[in-house]
């Protein structure tokens, strides 16, 4: 890293986004899966979104658990308050998302009547 006063702050800053866009791939991808699958399932918007919140919430956790394995993450006041903003941001998105059941997988179909 260099030692230069503001290129660190800058350098610091630089690395921090990008860890935190490939850590972040891995859990959009599971989210995007995650969605397509039950979006297919003729179940409510609110509990669709209510599964996606709490798989949304355990991604956020995994990349800290995976970082520090041994030391509990609550314990350390940076990282819960990063977890805290991540979790956050994620379940306003799932929330604000449009969500669309399709049902394609419950299709009845209906007898033809001649009238």
């Amino acid at each position: 890293m260099p030692s230069e006063g503001a290129s660190d702050f800058v350098f610091v800053y630089l690395m921090g986004a990008l860890a935190g866009l490939l850590w972040s791939i891995p859990s959009f991808l599971v989210l995007l899966v995650c969605t397509a699958i039950l979006s297919h399932y003729k179940i409510r918007s609110v509990v669709a979104k209510s599964w996606l919140t709490i798989a949304g919430i355990a991604l956020t956790c995994l990349p800290f658990y995976i970082i520090e394995p041994n030391k509990p993450i609550v314990e350390d006041e940076l990282f819960s308050s990063i977890i805290l903003i991540y979790a956050a941001v994620i379940s306003a998105s799932i929330w604000l998302f449009r969500f669309t059941i399709s049902g394609s997988l419950y299709i009845q179909t209906v007898p033809e009547c001649d009238l």
